[in-house]
């Protein structure tokens, strides 16, 4: 009998679902987040978002740990990864990085609480852990050559995008927790950047290439995560026109977009592989909606619905004096 070995057929199916996109954008709307809190205190410019933007950054980072955990086949053995070190792939690698960046943001956000704490030491620090935050995501990524999308030059831009749009809408977010007086005053409110940040989610998936051999196979459906990006930056539009009523809509706009676009490149895009696609596009942005991506969505927004309501408390504003 003759043993038979298939060197060529169909490619597996899509592995990764909802919690991979989260947790690339939860991590990444962290960094970007404290990049900013960080680029604030060193320029002396926009420091009264000093205190938002590190608490953002610090509940994205603790959020995103924990999708990443749960993005993991078996999270219960993930200290295995300190216990035996290895750098022989960007999964090791970022089990170090991913701490010390949770160690800086908190640290940022300890100094935030009056800004003359914050030292420039600490915040070039920050921004060092904040980069490689991005450098460690984006090679997680770039690293699965067997995805047509995963390698293109426009992944890192794409991640820079998302990233920003993430930190500056969850930043509004915590803006109006912290000082509800602001719904009134439009012109101090970050809805203009938020809607800016969707916009730009929009026009960086609509650059994102078709499926290399694979044009013929995508549909107008493959252009729905641009098209919701658009919607979203015009509710934080209205937002900022009417802000008494839309207060809340800007962040949760800018944030949206965020998800979204990693959605097309990841869901979407490892759906298309070199040689063969799997899935349809239509199933691919669908997916985004069973019960399975609906529950874990639903759990990192109350992990960090919940993170936003209590950091604050956790770590109150000090006034100059008590510092």
């Amino acid at each position: 009998m003759f043993d038979a070995m298939e060197l060529v057929g169909p490619v597996p199916a899509p592995d990764w679902g909802a919690w991979e996109p989260l947790a690339l954008t939860l991590l990444t709307a962290g960094a970007a987040a404290l990049a900013l809190t960080c680029l604030a205190r060193l320029t002396g410019r926009g420091e009264r978002l000093l205190r938002p933007l590190s608490l953002a950054a610090l509940a994205a980072a603790l959020a995103g740990q924990t999708t990443l955990l749960l993005s993991l086949e078996q999270p219960l053995r993930a200290y295995e990864l300190f216990f035996r070190p290895s750098f022989s792939s960007w999964t090791a690698v970022g089990a170090y990085i991913v701490p010390a960046f949770l160690v800086c943001t908190f640290l940022v956000a300890l100094g935030a609480r009056a800004p003359q704490r914050l030292s420039r030491g600490l915040c070039l620090l920050a921004l060092a852990s904040a980069a490689g935050v991005f450098v460690y995501t984006t090679n997680e990524i770039m690293a699965c050559t067997g995805r047509a999308m995963w390698t293109g030059a426009l992944v890192p831009p794409a991640f820079l995008v998302a990233g920003l749009a993430g930190g500056i809408g969850l930043a509004e977010y915590l803006a109006l927790r912290l000082d509800p007086s602001r719904r009134g005053l439009p012109q101090t409110s970050l809805a203009a950047p938020c809607a800016a940040a969707a916009a730009g989610c929009a026009l960086m998936a609509l650059a994102l290439p078709t499926p290399q051999g694979f044009a013929s196979a995508t549909t107008l459906w493959w252009h729905t995560p641009e098209a919701l990006c658009l919607l979203l930056a015009a509710a934080a539009l209205a937002a900022r026109r009417h802000p008494a009523r839309l207060a809340f809509a800007a962040g949760p706009a800018a944030l949206l977009s965020a998800l979204l676009l990693y959605w097309k490149l990841i869901n979407m895009g490892q759906a298309f592989a070199r040689n063969a696609a799997t899935v349809a596009d239509k199933a691919a942005l669908l997916d985004l909606v069973s019960g399975s991506a609906l529950m874990a969505v639903a759990g990192a927004a109350g992990l960090l619905l919940a993170l936003a309501a209590l950091l604050p408390i956790l770590l109150p504003e000090q006034s100059p004096r008590a510092s």
